[in-house]
């Protein structure tokens, strides 16, 4: 059992928030007050600093794809002796259900790209892991799933907005085309939402042991051939601006 089952939300003393852009981090912290920074780290990575009861909330900006997430999870960790991390933002919409602002929670992420191509098709890998060299009852869990505490904490702060809980794929690709998206939602049974980052964020999490928790505000519609570009351009700003509901509420419950 991890050594952090039975944790909730009010346990972790250091959370780092993480978003993948600028006009997501700007969203927030257009709502938020008390702040301190940015404090300049290595690569051009910066951080905001807001104090709670008993620790810090920091705010980061990881920068677009797996292995932009990946390094600035590891540095803010190593860093900033981060105990939880929550990864916000917006990606696209992988289900018909879905339309702009909704809100996706993950239960699990997977990571599309992680693949081994052979004679007879192909399948997901486990992140990190041998595989062909390892026996199939042997091969690990491709998913890598939230931890319960951000889930519990989760749920009731989104109950005032339109939420769906599933899985979410993550890859260094954008996925603009409709088709592709649709071919995408294959590869799990309750695929909604795919990014670039979530898949960097929790390989780091689960590899240092951090509880890791990510909910995705949906910026493109799985929409007709032409209409996923303009979605994105038109709505990002007003998707990342959910990102603050949950910043906020993190934020308050903290600083009791």
């Amino acid at each position: 059992m991890s050594e952090t089952a039975g944790r909730t939300v009010r346990d972790f003393s250091n959370i780092l928030v993480l978003v993948a852009m600028d006009a997501e981090k700007d969203a927030i912290l257009s709502a938020s007050k008390s702040k301190k920074g940015p404090e300049a780290f290595p690569f051009g990575l910066e951080a905001y600093r807001f104090s709670c009861t008993g620790g810090n909330i920091f705010l980061a900006t990881t920068g677009v794809g797996i292995a932009n997430a990946a390094v600035a999870t590891a540095l803010f960790a190593e860093r900033l002796a981060i105990d939880a991390i929550l990864l916000l933002g917006v990606g696209g919409s992988l289900s018909p259900l879905l339309d702009i602002g909704d809100m996706v929670l993950g239960l699990e992420v997977l990571q599309h790209d992680c693949r081994f191509s052979g004679e007879n098709g192909s399948e997901l890998m486990t992140p990190g892991e041998l595989f062909l060299s390892k026996p199939p009852e042997e091969r690990g869990d491709p998913a890598l799933p939230a931890h319960p505490a951000w889930l519990e904490w989760l749920r009731p702060v989104l109950k005032s907005v339109r939420c769906f809980e599933g899985t979410i794929l993550s890859g260094n690709e954008f996925a603009g085309n409709p088709e592709r998206k649709k071919e995408l939602s294959k590869l799990a049974k309750n695929a909604l939402l795919v990014d670039m980052e979530a898949a960097g964020v929790a390989q780091v999490a689960r590899k240092l042991g951090i509880p890791f928790g990510v909910v995705k505000t949906v910026s493109d519609r799985l929409a007709p051939e032409g209409e996923v570009a303009a979605d994105y351009r038109l709505f990002m700003r007003k998707a990342a601006e959910q990102s603050s509901l949950i910043f906020s509420r993190l934020l308050s419950e903290k600083s009791l």
